[in-house]
């Protein structure tokens, strides 16, 4: 068969080992003004606890048929678990190119580096390879890294030129070109240190996170929403919102909101079990480790207030703690210990829109992470641990009509002055 020419989408190629001992190689494109997508080449075979939760993880983000072609975009302190994914693609046949991308390392020499038009280039080249992928694997970790200050006053430059992302892939996902999106976070040290725990039992505790049965995960799903829609539904159908405002409250946090038509989802790290989402394409986002059901609200109809103290990593910085007012879906009314990040990040309606309600808890491989009590700063893990989170942004990829130029996740915390409080959410 006749593969695809993906050579002018890379400026160099390197060897994973050398990446992982100096990611500074790497990034020397970048520094010098020349932005593109750097292609990883395996020198070494993976260990094998990152090759036994790769079969599993494989087995449930998709069927790898011969021929089929996986980008996989590794940031560079999570490239052993993405070489075991590669390797196990390989061996059901699929074609795999990986690349580094996006790590924050490599977005801060990118905005450093380079102008408006080199960042344009940048994502045109990310974009040309996302056309030509049947399955895109993103394998992530939390980086121990402070942005520049020319990165973060260019920060709004990489938000405006990679809008188009979210909606291409809804784009090849309408035309059944794109099977799935998987995004992997893979357990790092420094997530470790945030909550304490010795790095090879929170790897190992994470790992089994991520091979836990997606049937069942599915199943206590899917009762959860039912039984909050007030209908029966079989597995792998569809579920979508039905009229009717609900309430949610957990502390100093109450929204009203409506779910009318937009598509319920149920995250258990298998590609395409939501079936369809507004406009009849299939759902193809994958997180794993899974564990949430999240719907993207009718825009308009969120009302109320949202507070948490639980830390997000923004773009130019930290927001140790956030409560705002939204009416009419909009965050109208804020209070950060950093307004100047939020004003930086979230600056128009677009960006201050909700675009996400999610509740957590259903994998109870990651219990250990409630007993604790203390965020990983890793969003992808802690959205599946605490009870809610609520997104502002861009909400088109999962059913919504908000294009906005970022996502961001507000996971809510259980534990409020010491002691733990329900989730309550119910239909008014």
């Amino acid at each position: 068969m006749s593969l695809p020419n993906v050579e002018n989408l890379f400026v160099e190629t390197v060897n994973a080992s050398y990446i992982e001992e100096d990611v500074g190689p790497a990034l020397e494109p970048y520094e010098q003004g020349r932005p593109g997508l750097i292609r990883i080449v395996p020198d070494f075979t993976p260990p094998e606890a990152y090759m036994n939760v790769a079969k599993k993880v494989v087995s449930n983000i998709g069927n790898f048929k011969s021929g089929q072609i996986t980008f996989l975009r590794a940031h560079y302190n999570s490239i052993p678990l993405a070489l075991a994914v590669q390797s196990r693609i390989g061996d059901l046949g699929g074609i795999t190119y990986m690349i580094l991308f996006h790590g924050d390392r490599v977005e801060d020499a990118l905005l450093r580096g380079t102008d408006e038009e080199g960042i344009k280039q940048y994502r045109d080249k990310y974009l040309s390879a996302l056309k030509l992928s049947d399955h895109w694997t993103v394998v992530s970790g939390l980086e121990k890294f402070e942005f520049s200050r020319e990165a973060k006053e260019k920060s709004h430059l990489f938000h405006k030129v990679t809008t188009p992302y979210w909606k291409l892939i809804a784009k090849l996902a309408r035309k059944g070109q794109l099977k799935s999106y998987d995004m992997i976070n893979n357990p790092t040290e420094v997530a470790a240190d945030n909550i304490g725990m010795d790095f090879s039992e929170y790897q190992r505790r994470i790992f089994r996170a991520m091979s836990v049965d997606s049937r069942r995960l599915l199943k206590e799903e899917t009762e959860f929403a039912t039984s909050l829609l007030g209908k029966p539904m079989l597995l792998g159908q569809a579920i979508v919102g039905n009229e009717g405002v609900f309430e949610l409250e957990i502390g100093d946090t109450k929204l009203t909101f409506e779910v009318a038509g937009r598509p319920v989802l149920r995250e258990c790290g298998r590609a395409g079990v939501n079936v369809k989402v507004n406009d009849g394409s299939k759902d193809v986002l994958t997180n794993i480790p899974a564990g949430e059901v999240y719907v993207a609200p009718i825009e308009s109809s969120v009302n109320g207030r949202i507070s948490t103290n639980i830390p997000i990593r923004t773009n130019s910085g930290t927001l140790s703690r956030f409560t705002c007012e939204v009416r009419d879906g909009v965050v109208v009314k804020y209070d950060t210990d950093r307004n100047d990040i939020f004003e930086k990040d979230f600056p128009k309606v677009a960006e201050r829109t909700v675009g996400e309600i999610g509740r957590g808890g259903f994998n109870k491989e990651l219990g250990f992470l409630r007993e604790i009590g203390k965020p990983t700063g890793d969003a992808g893990v802690d959205e599946k641990v605490y009870p809610l989170h609520i997104a502002l942004g861009e909400n088109t990829g999962w059913g919504g009509t908000n294009s906005a130029s970022i996502h961001k996740d507000f996971s809510i915390p259980q534990k409020i002055n010491r002691k733990n409080v329900p989730l309550s959410i119910r239909r008014l």
